[in-house]
């Protein structure tokens, strides 16, 4: 498959990313949970391998879950939104006649300016606009009335940095948007999701390697967050203190 990394021989049958994670969820602006951990993901480096959904596998680690005092403890909206790495890389996602390139790195699907391709020494950054064409800039989410929630996405962006060097991921995130309220409820709320990943380490490890690895049980869950790991926004930042674990 394009863009994958290549396959260095026997026994390096994945890329496995370990990386601290961070997912938190705003409501009309105020921040009302706050998730973060660390998690592994496995890359794979040959097709064959490839799962049968559109995301590598993971396995979660260590974990820490915070929420505002009047937070209901309803975390929907968190949960389906940690980070999930596709096997697809982003920049593969643009590769269509449908998406041309700017020299400045614009990237536009059709009329609709879609993203940004940012290049330096060591890495490749891309930024996309998954709703970028679609009417209204918005996506029924329909799926979501199983849940009791009617919602409407009216944001998903998408960023992905890789290393020169091998194409390995370094770190990803999406911020969604929604329009959202219950089922016997009549005003929408806004819905904010940012979901980060930042790699820590990596290594190559074989199949037999990664089914061990994933079937073991993690007693560690305790953590720390690694110095370089971006600070958050001061908004989110100052409000974390006052949330409380659950």
């Amino acid at each position: 498959m394009a863009f994958l990394l290549p396959t260095f021989g026997r026994g390096n049958d994945y890329m496995r990313l370990k990386g601290y994670y961070r997912v938190w969820q705003t409501t009309d602006s105020v921040l009302s949970y706050f998730w973060d951990g660390y998690m592994e993901i496995y890359v794979p480096l040959d097709s064959s391998l490839t799962p049968s959904s559109d995301f590598c596998d993971r396995k979660f680690l260590g974990e820490r879950r915070r929420k505002a005092v009047k937070a209901n403890g309803d975390d929907l909206f968190v949960q389906i939104s940690l980070p999930n790495l596709e096997v697809w890389p982003l920049m593969g996602s643009i590769s269509g006649d449908e998406y041309s390139t700017r020299n400045n790195g614009d990237v536009y699907f059709l009329k609709y300016k879609a993203g940004h391709i940012d290049r330096n020494d060591s890495t490749t950054t891309v930024s996309f606009d998954d709703l970028a064409g679609r009417p209204d800039h918005r996506l029924d989410m329909s799926q979501l009335k199983m849940y009791g929630v009617v919602a409407t996405m009216t944001g998903c962006e998408d960023s992905e940095t890789r290393r020169n060097a091998d194409n390995s991921v370094v770190a990803f995130s999406k911020h969604l948007t929604y329009q959202a309220h219950y089922k016997g409820e009549d005003e929408d709320e806004r819905i904010d999701v940012v979901s980060q990943f930042f790699t820590t380490d990596s290594q190559t490890v074989s199949e037999a390697e990664k089914k061990r690895i994933v079937k073991a049980k993690n007693h560690i869950w305790e953590f720390s967050i690694p110095a370089f790991i971006p600070p958050l926004p001061d908004d989110i930042a100052s409000a974390w203190p006052r949330l409380v674990e659950y």
